[in-house]
């Protein structure tokens, strides 16, 4: 139908409440004739962009970064599909759940290309005061040579703000696997890798090495069912 439709919504909060403390939502319609069937009403509080992929950054252990007030989160910014993605970063006030798009971050591979790869895990490294994590090569489906495979990725700049290039190199863990997550465990001084790859689905596996970007064993089988984008929780 052509005749408009007018959505308002009302947010109140109490006088000096940093928090809203009430939601309505109304929907009114005006018609000279015919009629309105509502085939579906939802609510999201969003970004307003497509994203998936949240993970939050953190530090080698696995402890998230709490930094300015803010915790801080890479996730994938999405189109229609996985083509026409880019790697996020957000912020977020706890008290306030304010999510902010501060940067972008791109991968270099040292092949005159600049990678829109997605679904990472950084974290800052205290020791090698370096900024470290992992990626899933998805940009190898543009280049039918390449195989999908995950990728160490390193910067000596803080990749939060603005748009950020931080170098990826494969590691050995070649395949339909994907959306890795990493942290060092002080107590048996080897690194983890919680990861899925493709068995009938997406399962996730645990990896691990005495070296953060190589040189990775499978220590736990897929899990039986199926478990994309697996987290370490701390």
């Amino acid at each position: 139908m052509d005749n408009p439709i007018l959505v308002s919504i009302w947010i109140y909060a109490k006088k000096n409440a940093s928090i809203p403390n009430t939601y309505q939502s109304h929907l009114f319609v005006s018609l000279q004739s015919g009629r309105i069937e509502v085939n579906k009403v939802s609510s999201v509080l969003g970004a307003g962009m497509g994203l998936a992929d949240i993970r939050a950054i953190t530090y080698e252990d696995g402890e998230p970064m709490l930094d300015q007030g803010r915790f801080w989160y890479t996730m994938s910014i999405r189109g229609r599909a996985l083509p026409h993605h880019i790697q996020g970063v957000f912020s977020m006030n706890p008290s306030l759940f304010d999510l902010k798009l501060e940067g972008i971050v791109v991968f270099d591979r040292n092949d005159g290309l600049l990678r829109n790869e997605i679904a990472s895990h950084i974290f800052y490294d205290r020791k090698e005061k370096l900024w470290r994590g992992l990626t899933t090569g998805f940009s190898a489906y543009a280049n039918p040579q390449e195989k999908k495979q995950l990728l160490a990725i390193e910067s000596t700049k803080d990749p939060r703000f603005g748009f950020s290039i931080m170098k990826a190199n494969p590691f050995g863990i070649v395949g339909d696997i994907e959306d890795p997550h990493i942290l060092y465990d002080s107590k048996a001084k080897k690194w983890r890798i919680l990861t899925c790859e493709n068995q009938g689905g997406y399962r996730a596996v645990m990896l691990e090495s005495k070296d953060w970007n190589k040189n990775y064993q499978k220590i736990a089988r897929p899990v039986s069912h199926n478990s994309t984008g697996p987290l370490f929780k701390k």
